[in-house]
């Protein structure tokens, strides 16, 4: 029986299928044992795939005849491929017969081109593999799973075979969906398509990069920093998916780690790791959505990535550089429903960046920068590192803190011995660097030199215009006309292609991008210095007008204006810093800071013309290198009042750097500079200097006690104790009474703080006994609103005492404290302090309710809360909003117990509703257990235990995942609803 006597026989039962009834052709061509099962299970497969496929077309009946002949040809030159038969189940070699197959099927269409010239080889090639799929189907087990042991060498045949690498995956992805192929072969051959760049920069980056070098992150709200790619594995190791925001500064080493991570994944079978750059994705402007993007970035299948969403892991680089980062966060967010873990890195932590873990790049300390600096041969060891790490300028070394310009520096010094003098210098040597220079390592030259005009001209000016456009990538028409512009009538003709071939070859300057017509520089950073070295040749006006095109600073002009300052002239360098200092002071004390100018008047000017309780963190992270480049110019005075003043002002820059990012290794960078300011106050040559003195303890104490927030609790706690009483040795209530007064206030702060830990009705008597003090300066008639401050904070001790003992003449007193606080801070003066006050007003009388008269202080509890809400609106002040609405539940739900049960119990689901509008699970779970909590209690009470169990069911996990104090309570609660239930 032939293969058209098989296709009208099933005619009339079946749609046919091309692919299967070839099988069926093969399987009537061979005998050996087992063979009844696999007809039968084809048959099945035949019927099964009849349904889904449409029938043959006209045009394929012509060709069964050649696919007859094509398959007799095949299963001929099976049976005599020597040493054995794969048709003997015992001795089929799975290894060598996928590995040899698609070159097999070439072979026999060129033998009989002109025969088979109409066949389809992709056809052909799926008979192929479909006539083994059931040769498999009939082998033992561990023959089966040696299908992994093969995927290569069958990937290469593979490639040699077809050429079209878009044909290669079609074929896999056939091959997948019928479920001969695991889904690793195909992803991996897709990879080998679409992320070959990422591995050739590895590659390329080693030549550079001391690859075993470990960068860091650090958890928020975690104690101690990590190893970075430990950490993020740890992520893919948990049970419950977590997605992570890598933020961290330009040059920190997002992208570094998301590469290292990425090869390591890519190696192994459990991920299906993606790199993608974000400067791509703009939303909504382009009206596409997350997944639209990955299928257009990468031709992902959304449903195929639905299929095996548990094992993609999405690198998704630089949200910063996104046209429109909100909607792309909006984006991404709203698609990680569709799996996978996504691992996200961006410049700085924004607003809306909730609902992903947060982690930071970690600075690189100074024995880990030593150990770096050690593996440059010229160096040879530690010490030498450290010897010359101690030579650098203080700016420079809190610079080589990245990666990026510790890699720059180190490089630069292994092949000239160099060592700058600052950022700018730095940069502008390493330039030259690489554009002059061959970098000989691990015996590969790398690069040929660039001629002075490209390195002066024409890279400057493409980096210039692409500032000036807001531009990432360039196309290739784009990079060309520019080159074009530098040489308009040139004789002989400009070489476009001489100078894409040089700056292609020097990694660190221009790259291709994943687009192939298109090219960006590898670093922000290198793009920005060329830039500067184009606005060398501009007039001052003409700078100061691209950095404030308006009101506003352009962020772009900013970071490049800062890096001209380190390669400019003194004289310019100081007219630069006079045009910005009128309209920007914290960019000219970033402009300062990076420069190498030692005017030290121009310092001072800058100093005092900044409040560096300024709310934006744009250039804080600056300030405290504008006061170590001060100390820098005293480093022969640091002895000096003046050089303990800096020290000061360094300390606080890095205090108030710590409430934007890196809180703990900041807080120690404070903590070390107050130390060093009080070396020089507490030394016999200055002994006049008690106001300072007394000052830079209580910032000391104040750094310990936010410290006491990350880590060593207690420890810390005592060491601000410690410190405030130091202060007031000097901050005397006769000499300095308003300082007294706010170092009283800190020193109950820190008493209210440790009675959280231990000793509480002790330190509770102390802190307010501390508010007492400061309430002696901090009075109604002097100090209005130190007044209403400490008198609120002893509200909140008296408070908290009553817990502990006297509960009703302690909350007595704490709301008396409140009514007195409430005379300053009104609804008219200050809205939010009079919503906070009224709240802790409000939990007072709902406490005093529990020892008497419930119904009339649960009543002055619900006013109280009521007017905290005129001020705290859900639009403005969304948080203070929930947590009120929260405490008006709960007084809701008591009151329900004295009068109109149902009504109040209405009330209370209704406020418990509001508070969730806010403090869903991810923004804040703390509220949203409590608030859930209080809905459960309000079901239960109205007799609804399903309700009460679905509320428990939802917030049990939330309530596991941060360790609620209330946990153990809470799970009992929803035992005793299973139970009742």
């Amino acid at each position: 029986m032939d293969l058209i006597n098989i296709f009208e026989m099933f005619s009339h039962e079946v749609h046919n299928n091309l692919l299967y009834l070839t099988l069926y052709h093969f399987a009537f061509h061979t005998s050996f044992e087992g063979m009844k099962h696999g007809m039968l299970s084809l048959f099945e497969k035949v019927k099964r795939k009849a349904k889904e496929d449409p029938p043959i077309p006209e045009s394929e009946k012509k060709n069964l005849e050649s696919y007859q002949r094509f398959i007799d040809t095949l299963i001929e030159k099976l049976k005599q491929t020597p040493p054995f038969n794969p048709f003997d189940s015992k001795k089929f070699d799975l290894h060598r017969d996928i590995s040899f197959l698609p070159n097999l099927v070439k072979i026999i269409i060129e033998e009989k081109k002109e025969e088979y010239k109409d066949l389809n080889p992709e056809t052909c090639l799926s008979l192929a593999f479909s006539i083994l799929n059931l040769v498999w189907d009939n082998t033992p087990t561990e023959d089966q799973n040696s299908i992994k042991q093969v995927i290569d060498s069958f990937r290469g045949e593979l490639q040699k075979t077809f050429q079209n690498t878009g044909e290669i995956l079609k074929i896999l992805r056939k091959w997948e969906d019928a479920y001969y192929l695991p889904p690793k072969l195909v992803y991996e051959s897709h990879f080998k398509y679409v992320e070959n760049k990422r591995e050739e920069e590895l590659e390329r980056l080693g030549h550079y990069v001391n690859l075993n070098l470990e960068l860091k992150l650090a958890q928020k709200g975690k104690d101690k920093p990590e190893e970075a790619i430990r950490t993020l594995r740890n992520c893919l190791k948990e049970k419950e998916r977590k997605n992570g925001i890598i933020i961290g500064k330009s040059g920190s080493g997002k992208t570094f780690t998301f590469l290292k991570l990425f090869k390591e994944l890519k190696d192994e079978n459990s991920y299906i790791p993606l790199f993608i750059e974000l400067y791509r994705f703009n939303p909504p402007v382009s009206h596409l959505n997350f997944q639209t993007f990955l299928q257009e970035y990468l031709g992902i299948d959304t449903t195929r990535f639905h299929k095996d969403k548990e094992k993609y892991v999405l690198f998704l680089d630089g949200l910063n550089e996104s046209p429109n980062p909100e909607g792309a966060f909006t984006e991404i967010k709203a698609s990680s429903a569709l799996g996978g873990r996504i691992f996200l890195s961006t410049q700085r932590e924004e607003d809306f960046l909730k609902g992903f873990s947060a982690y930071y790049m970690c600075d690189l300390g100074e024995e880990e920068i030593i150990q770096y600096l050690s593996y440059c041969p010229r160096l040879g060891n530690k010490e030498n590192a450290q010897t010359l790490y101690l030579q650098l300028d203080r700016v420079l070394q809190e610079q080589i803190k990245r990666p990026i310009f510790l890699f720059s520096l180190s490089l630069l010094y292994e092949e000239t011995g160099n060592i700058p003098i600052s950022l700018g210098t730095l940069l502008s040597k390493f330039v030259n660097f690489i554009c002059e220079r061959r970098i000989i390592r691990d015996g590969i030259r790398i690069g040929q030199p660039l001629t002075p005009a490209y390195k002066t001209k024409v890279l400057p000016y493409i980096a210039f215009s692409m500032c000036k456009e807001n531009k990432k990538e360039l196309k290739e028409r784009e990079l060309e006309k520019l080159f074009e512009d530098i040489y308009p009538n040139a004789s002989p003709p400009y070489d476009f292609d001489n100078f894409k071939e040089q700056v292609l070859q020097r990694y660190w300057l221009i790259k291709q991008s994943t687009t192939e017509a298109s090219f960006e520089f590898t670093h922000e950073l290198f793009r920005d210095y060329f830039a500067a070295v184009y606005m060398k040749r501009m007039a001052i006006d003409e700078v100061i007008g691209l950095v404030f095109p308006n009101p506003e600073t352009n962020p772009t002009f900013a970071g490049v204006v800062q890096l001209l300052c380190g390669i400019e002239s003194e004289e310019r360098i100081k007219l630069l810093i006079d045009g910005i200092l009128k309209n920007d002071p914290y960019l000219a004390a970033s402009c300062y800071a990076m420069s190498t100018t030692g005017d030290l008047f121009l310092f001072k000017n800058i100093d005092s013309a900044i409040d560096i309780n300024f709310p934006n963190y744009l250039y804080l992270d600056r300030l405290p290198l504008l006061y170590i480049r001060g100390l820098e110019l005293l480093r022969e005075k640091n002895a000096s009042p003046e050089y303990a003043k800096y020290q000061c002002e360094l300390g606080f820059a890095y205090w108030k750097l710590s409430e934007a990012r890196d809180k703990e290794a900041n807080l120690n960078r404070a903590i070390d500079a107050y130390k060093e300011a009080l070396k020089v106050y507490n030394s016999k040559e200055f002994p006049q200097q008690d106001y300072d003195l007394a000052l830079t303890q209580h910032n000391l104490a104040s750094a310990y006690a936010y410290l006491s927030d990350v880590r060593d609790k207690e420890v810390n706690l005592n060491k601000a104790i410690d410190a405030y009483n130091e202060a007031l040795k000097a901050r005397t209530l006769e000499q300095f009474p308003q300082g007294y007064a706010v170092t009283q206030n800190g020193l109950g702060a820190v008493y209210w703080m440790l009675s959280k830990s231990r000793d509480k009705e002790a330190n509770l008597n102390k802190a307010i006994d501390a508010y007492n003090e400061a309430l002696k300066v901090g009075t109604f008639e002097k100090s209005p609103q130190y007044y209403a401050s400490f008198q609120h904070n002893l509200g909140v001790a008296y408070q908290m005492l009553s817990k502990v003992k006297d509960k009703e003449i302690n909350l007595n007193k704490a709301i008396d404290a409140y009514n007195e606080a409430l005379k300053v801070g009104t609804f008219e003066k200050f809205p939010q302090d009079y919503a906070l006050f009224r709240t802790d007003l409000g939990n007072a009388y709902q406490g005093l309710s529990e020892v008497k008269n419930k119904e009339v202080n649960l009543n002055k509890a619900i006013d109280a809360y009521n007017e905290a809400l005129k001020a705290r609106t859900l639009e403005q002040f969304p948080q203070g909003y929930a947590d009120t609405q929260k405490d008006l539940g709960n007084a809701y739900k008591r009151l329900s117990e004295v009068r109109d049960k149902e009504a109040n119990l209405n009330k209370a689901i209704d406020a418990y509703n509001k508070a969730l509008r806010v403090t869903r699970k991810d923004a804040r779970p703390g509220n949203f257990v409590e608030a859930s909590h209080g809905i459960a209690l309000v079901l239960q009470k109205k007799g609804d235990i399903p309700a009460a169990l679905r509320v428990m069911e939802e917030m049990l996990p939330v309530a596991e995942e941060v360790w609620h104090p209330e946990l153990e309570d809470y799970s009992r609660f929803y035992e005793e609803l299973k139970s009742s239930k």
